[in-house]
């Protein structure tokens, strides 16, 4: 369900990520597609169906992928997950990974 994930490791690539770092960039997208799973799939059993609305905004510093579901029980429910594609203040470290 978690379909940004896959698309942004082909985008923005754990190449950079080397040992501990990279074991645990992928139990964060592990973790990051079953809770997903979990969320809708919940709302799904007490909505009776799923109606997803998904969209993604982009720019040159950010990527985000939304998505929302309404229903008869759980009016609203959605998430977001982003990644910071390009450093935009001072204070900001160029990041290998970011969700």
């Amino acid at each position: 369900m978690f379909r940004a994930a896959a698309d942004w490791d082909e985008k923005y690539g754990l190449e950079g990520l080397t040992g501990e770092r990279a074991l645990y960039a992928n139990r964060t997208l592990a973790f990051m597609s079953d809770m997903d799973a979990k969320f809708f799939d919940r709302t799904k059993k007490l909505n009776g169906e799923l109606a997803l609305e998904a969209r993604n905004f982009s720019a040159d510093a950010y990527e985000y992928d939304v998505r929302v579901s309404r229903g008869p029980v759980v009016e609203k429910i959605g998430r977001m997950i982003g990644i910071i594609t390009k450093v935009t203040s001072r204070i900001q470290k160029e990041t290998v990974f970011s969700r």
